[in-house]
């Protein structure tokens, strides 16, 4: 029917059936693309720790919102082809940390990434992010970290993260990492969580 022609030479309008029915096809497409929107984030130490000149990161103690931690990724190194990013070690012990998103790693340096002759670092994440993945840093067999969810949804002063990453500590205690974010709350003497950031 729909391909007859009118004796004006025009086809014949589509029933009204098939036009709903097209409605309703564009409708589930529509859900189905802003539910895409929101799907699960790319499960990279990239996305899970963004690094870059000037993100910042501002926690606060959950028992103490008055004190309150702030990193900033100040400098940055590049060596054979892989950028080191710098940030300054808040209680001045150390010259600063470099952090370097490293084949599937996350790690962090202890002094400058020049220096050869130690290169003493702590892998703070590893791909792939499967729920019961462990790791051991080098050097420290008594710590080991395992992934516990990665589908965590988590409020904090900044805001509410979805699809955050859940790392367990059998030393140091619970990690969460926000995708495109980083660490939304972390362990010390007490738990820390995100007031605020800025990433790239």
């Amino acid at each position: 029917m729909d391909g007859r022609m009118n004796v004006k030479g025009r086809k014949h309008p589509r029933p009204l059936g098939w036009r709903l029915k097209l409605a309703v096809a564009a409708s589930l497409a529509v859900a189905m693309l802003a539910g895409c929107g929101q799907s699960i984030p790319s499960r990279t130490v990239e996305n899970y720790f963004p690094l870059a000149m000037g993100n910042r990161w501002c926690w606060v103690q959950a028992t103490e919102p008055a004190d309150s931690l702030v990193f900033e990724i100040d400098s940055s190194y590049v060596m054979d082809g892989i950028t080191f990013y710098r940030y300054p070690d808040p209680s001045g012990f150390f010259d600063g940390f470099w952090l370097v998103h490293w084949n599937g790693e996350l790690r962090a340096y202890i002094g400058s990434p020049t220096d050869t002759s130690s290169r003493e670092y702590t892998v703070l994440l590893k791909e792939p992010f499967d729920v019961g993945a462990s790791w051991q840093p080098p050097n420290d067999s008594e710590e080991t970290l395992r992934i516990i969810d990665r589908d965590v949804t988590l409020t904090v002063p900044a805001g509410t993260f979805k699809h955050c990453l859940q790392v367990e500590s059998n030393v140091q205690g619970t990690y969460y990492y926000a995708p495109g974010v980083g660490w939304a709350a972390f362990p010390d003497t007490d738990e820390w969580v995100l007031l605020s950031y800025v990433t790239k």
